[in-house]
């Protein structure tokens, strides 16, 4: 199992598990950061802190530094590759290859690097709301792949069964019944992959992106209305010492108030 320590799962009261808050890597944890977003099955990542800041270490680098030269590293067991990388006003996103070095299974993950200002909070809302939203389209190219996978996994399961002659007798339970057992929990195997979210220590802006994107999905709901202090005990209770300033609290509630106005817009126009 990954000795990663400090990681905590985050997330509302129906989804405790969809979000891992963590600290950054560092060089003696590169290593074990992988092994930890291999066996969790995530497949995107936010890293929310520049490898320095006021000259002191905050991450190793964890990613090859370039998608053309050199852009292949190891770590451990693990080996990633950078196949592309696009910079965007204030975040830069890459995809990356995930896999063990010691096998031939290997995992696409997108990872999205905010530059998060070395004080304070960001100067402005929309480039977060931006990012969260890629994110989230990740998650869910990543959910159609591996459903996709699991359907055509149970239908050569299906095939080969027929094809070997596999008949239900009365009162046995049908190759269908267990291709559909199978798939079934196949299937709860194969749920989305948390989105691991990190700054360096794994509290103050790691808290403030997760109830960032909280309150946004609460948004999206028929209600459309978002409890904010319920969103953050909700962080805190998987991860101490979440969103710690009020800049950062505030923050929350401007990206919350940026996002209302915008799908209010978008609802008014259609």
């Amino acid at each position: 199992m990954s000795r990663f320590k400090q990681q905590r799962s985050v997330g509302p009261r129906d989804a405790p598990n969809y979000y891992i808050a963590c600290q950054a890597p560092l060089e003696s944890t590169t290593s074990d950061f992988w092994r930890m977003i291999w066996e969790q099955q995530s497949r995107v990542i936010i890293q929310a802190t520049d490898l320095s800041e006021n000259g002191i270490e905050r991450c190793a680098e964890y990613l090859p530094p370039s998608a053309t030269l050199d852009n292949h590293s190891s770590y451990g067991d693990y080996q990633v590759t950078l196949k592309h990388r696009e910079v965007k006003d204030r975040y830069a996103i890459s995809t990356l290859v995930l896999k063990r070095v010691d096998g031939e299974e290997s995992r696409e993950l997108t990872h999205y690097w905010y530059k998060w200002p070395e004080a304070g909070v960001p100067a402005e809302e929309a480039p977060i709301i931006a990012m969260l939203l890629e994110a989230r389209s990740s998650l869910k190219s990543y959910c159609l792949e591996q459903a996709n996978e699991l359907r055509e996994k149970s239908a050569t399961l299906e095939t080969s069964m027929d094809a070997d002659g596999s008949k239900a007798e009365a009162g046995s339970t049908s190759s269908h019944e267990i291709n559909g057992n199978i798939s079934s929990r196949s299937a709860t195997r194969s749920q989305q992959g948390p989105l691991t979210v990190h700054c360096s220590p794994g509290t103050g802006r790691t808290g403030t992106i997760i109830a960032s994107d909280m309150a946004i999905r609460s948004l999206e709901t028929p209600k459309r209305s978002v409890d904010i202090p319920q969103l953050v005990y909700y962080v805190r209770r998987g991860r101490a010492s979440a969103v710690q300033t009020k800049e950062q609290y505030e923050f929350i509630y401007k990206v919350a108030s940026m996002y209302a106005a915008k799908i209010t817009n978008l609802s008014n126009d259609n």
